[in-house]
């Protein structure tokens, strides 16, 4: 994939520098790691963008580059990528034999301020948790 990348970018011009190439792949390459990073570790509420980005052995700045190619930040991705793993959990919450608080939902997805949560979710969806909940628990049937 990376050679194929490289090739593409080396061929979209002959004056082109490889010093730029070789950027564009590594920052392609370390967009792979962080989202692979994100997948294990999105849940824990510790987490946050210097702390991956230590573990990922770059610096803050580079992590923030190597996003702008999905037009995000380190952080954004890591909130919706929260979001949406709380959305899925609310539409099953209605059909499980034990109902998980809206709370227990919220810290399991990695938020570790419900208020926080209850406000970015009502932003984002334009519902509150609950609502959402319930809402799809009527489509569903």
């Amino acid at each position: 994939m990376y050679g194929l990348l490289g090739a593409m970018l080396h061929a979209g011009g002959e004056g082109t520098d490889s010093r730029y190439i070789d950027a564009d792949v590594g920052s392609a390459q370390l967009l792979e790691r962080a989202l692979n990073y994100f997948e294990t570790k999105f849940y824990d509420s510790d987490l946050s963008i210097k702390r991956m980005a230590t573990d990922l052995n770059v610096s803050t700045r580079q992590l923030q580059r190597a996003f702008l190619s999905m037009n995000t930040t380190p952080t954004d991705y890591l909130v919706q990528k929260r979001l949406a793993l709380a959305c899925q959990s609310l539409k099953h919450r209605q059909t499980a034999m034990c109902k998980p608080l809206i709370s227990t939902i919220a810290y399991n997805c990695g938020f570790n301020d419900l208020s926080y949560f209850n406000r970015l979710f009502r932003s984002t969806f334009g519902c509150t948790p609950t609502q959402y909940a319930n809402s799809t628990d009527v489509e569903d049937t």
